[in-house]
């Protein structure tokens, strides 16, 4: 009961991480930068390949943590996803509690403000990036924070304490090596150490500042040691990645103008981002319904905490608020500078992981800014706790929604990739497939990488033994998918009379084959194949025709025998089949409003089109049949595939086949001319009466002749 009483703050801060990162331990799937390293990590034949990229880094560290974290998909296979989401929840939980710990352990004993900040940094939706390489970002924070929290132990009590002393070291020293950001972080330790032995000695200003540096010095060796090490001044480094680091010259203009995008984007864009989406949050109940939850637990919390927190001096919290605001500030811009100086400022997506660090301060500086302005007298209590919950309640519906839009992109990801394995049994060797595929959820991802969102999954779900050289096998690229300046879609026009193109990547050197030619476009939820795109399901605003005459159609191996594909459980299991929604599924889907891969008419639209190959009418119809039972033949006409019509035509259904021409005849791109496309087939031109009848059925719906119009 103690235990409870003493840590009761500490147990609504995990029950408001339930509220807003709960969701995420139904996340499962691979994005962006986990693609690239899955296919490195079967591609590496151990430990010392795996890192060989990391080398050029100085990143050898991060390379052997990302490398066991993957040992995951040879240990738990397709269940590995799910245990990646538990671990970035926990970390999620985590990282506050030491954050609130360190203030707790700084600040006045009854301060509102560890309760506030640890809550602000909990809910906040500035870091939108949930790959999984991101849960090993977040352990070097927070080795960090506890690396800190342990410097305040050891300097916070009248005795030394050596052994907090020692850990802390070492957690900095893991901090530094994984990530170079903290080098730059680490200037705070000594602020924090001074402000503690402000509180707790009645030593001159100078002595507390002298002890406060000795008690840095450790550390700050460790950092500069690092910094030397990865920056190449004493050693240069090679690889490909070995110019990373260099500092290019920017202005102060530059500069200034970097870190206005990165405040903006820090305080602001989140909450632009949640008021553009107000239309439709009637739509996302669930959200709603967490961020109203939060919201309220959020205000309890800091009402039951101002409580106890009445009898110390206003002037006393005001300056506290003051100083933890300007800190947190200072953090703010420490965290950003070496991205500011060396890479790019933090944007919304996967780019937002530059903001890890500055996002700490961030969430320091904006509850004891609340703090200043209520002590200040410019607003009334109640406001202030409204404030607070309206930001907690943005934060957790921002957060949810960020978890939605991963389950939404990995949904399309298996959408495209379960219709592409439906419709293509095997491919040979080489193949090189362009993707014409908008990014549905294109706020929290740039466009599909093409080096590892579509080579890698091609690569591993047609990979026919673990071997690495059929890891290695295949090549993809996104239509949008920009590769030295030019679109995948130049690229390739630029090279398409070249047997083979060779460049260098992390992997090492890239070989792909432009003969040897597939093309996919995407649109609506159906996957269209070589020769079926075309400007009607493409989202290209050129002609897609040219490429279309370079398809080399024989690298698809329709009458393929092999079942062996080692690494398919990658996309998860295999969609259910479905027939109609029930009652529950339409509750599920007004509470959780996202999307699920199902084996829908997609499966059969794709399962058709294999047979059409296969000239296989039987399975045609039986397909058909099949999901007409089901009641999953889409309302929309042009959804049904002509093969169709002429199947049941082949296979005596007469009169099946004239009510499925009548519909397809409303379709927006049917024509007499295309359904006279029916007579051309072999099996339709030597059956004399049936070419007949189908001409007949023709020109009942058109009128007229059945006979194209020649043009004038």
């Amino acid at each position: 009961m103690n235990f409870l009483k003493k840590h009761i703050n500490l147990l609504f801060i995990c029950g408001l991480a339930v509220l807003c990162w709960g969701r995420i331990l139904t996340l499962k799937g691979l994005w962006v930068e986990d693609w690239v390293w899955v296919w490195h990590y079967f591609g590496s034949g151990n430990l010392s390949e795996f890192i060989e990229p990391c080398r050029s880094m100085c990143h050898e560290l991060g390379g052997s943590l990302v490398y066991l974290n993957f040992k995951l998909l040879d240990i738990a296979g397709g269940k590995a996803t799910q245990i990646w989401s538990v671990l970035k929840f926990v970390i999620f939980i985590i990282n506050p509690v030491l954050l609130y710990y360190i203030l707790k352990n700084i600040l006045n004993k009854q301060s509102i403000l560890p309760q506030a900040i640890a809550i602000i940094y909990l809910v906040s939706p500035v870091i939108t990036n949930l790959c999984t390489l991101e849960f090993v970002r977040r352990l070097y924070l927070g080795s960090f924070l506890l690396s800190i929290l342990f410097s305040v132990k050891a300097a916070s009590k009248n005795k030394f304490k050596l052994h907090y002393y020692v850990l802390s070291i070492f957690l900095l020293s893991f901090s530094v090596l994984g990530m170079e950001s903290y080098i730059f972080v680490e200037v705070c330790r000594p602020v924090i150490i001074f402000y503690v032995l402000y509180k707790i000695t009645n030593d001159s200003f100078l002595t507390k500042a002298k002890k406060a540096i000795a008690h840095w010095l450790p550390f700050i060796a460790i950092a500069m040691f690092v910094f030397i090490r990865n920056t190449g001044i004493l050693i240069p480094r090679s690889g490909i990645y070995a110019d990373i680091y260099k500092v290019e010259h920017k202005s102060i203009f530059q500069i200034i103008s970097n870190y206005i995008t990165a405040l903006r984007y820090i305080f602001v864009d989140n909450l632009s981002h949640f008021a553009s989406g107000l239309g439709s949050i009637n739509e996302d109940f669930f959200m709603m319904l967490m961020a109203i939850v939060a919201a309220a637990l959020a205000i309890c919390i800091i009402l039951k905490k101002s409580s106890t927190a009445s009898n110390v001096k206003e002037n006393v919290r005001l300056n506290e608020a003051l100083l933890t605001a300007g800190f947190g500030l200072f953090l703010v811009f420490v965290g950003l500078f070496p991205y500011i100086i060396v890479r790019s400022f933090p944007a919304f997506g996967i780019q937002s992981r530059h903001a890890l660090e500055a996002n700490v301060g961030a969430a320091i500086f904006i509850p004891s800014l609340l703090g200043v302005l209520y002590y200040k007298g410019l607003f009334k209590k109640q406001f202030g706790y409204f404030l607070f919950g309206a930001i907690v309640f943005v934060g957790v519906f921002e957060c949810n929604a960020t978890i939605k839009a991963y389950n939404n992109d990995w949904e399309q990801q298996r959408s495209f990739w379960w219709q592409f394995m439906w419709r293509v049994p095997d491919i040979k060797d080489g193949t090189y497939l362009l993707v014409d595929m908008p990014r549905e959820e294109s706020d929290y991802f740039d466009v599909w990488r093409g080096l590892g969102e579509f080579a890698c999954p091609l690569n591993m779900l047609y990979a026919k033994s673990s071997d690495k050289k059929e890891v290695d096998n295949h090549f993809a690229q996104s239509f949008d998918y920009t590769a030295f300046y030019k679109t995948a879609e130049q690229f390739y026009l630029d090279n398409m009379d070249k047997e083979a193109v060779e460049y260098d990547c992390y992997k090492g050197t890239v070989r792909y084959y432009p003969p040897k030619l597939m093309l996919t476009s995407y649109k609506d939820g159906y996957l269209y194949l070589n020769h079926e795109v075309d400007n009607s399901n493409s989202t290209r605003t050129v002609n897609v025709t040219p490429l279309k005459t370079k398809i080399a159609d024989e690298q698809i191996i329709y009458d393929s025998t092999n079942n062996e594909f080692p690494y398919r459980w990658l996309l998860g299991p295999e969609p259910d089949k479905t027939g109609p929604e029930t009652v529950m599924d339409k509750i599920t889907n007004k509470m959780f409003n996202e999307r699920k891969m199902l084996k829908d008419w997609r499966y059969y639209r794709q399962k058709v089109k294999l047979a059409e190959e296969l000239k296989d009418y039987d399975q045609i119809v039986k397909l058909y049949d099949e999901a007409e039972s089901l009641e999953l033949v889409p309302d929309l006409s042009e959804s049904i595939p002509l093969c169709i019509i002429k199947a049941f035509y082949i296979t005596g259904r007469i009169d099946k086949a004239n009510t499925l021409l009548k519909t397809w005849a409303f379709s927006l791109d049917a024509s007499a001319e295309k359904a006279l496309s029916l007579t051309e087939s072999a099996e339709i031109i030597n059956n004399a009466n049936l070419n007949i009848a189908i001409k007949k059925q023709i020109e009942h719906i058109w009128g007229g002749p059945a006979v194209p119009k020649k043009s004038e």
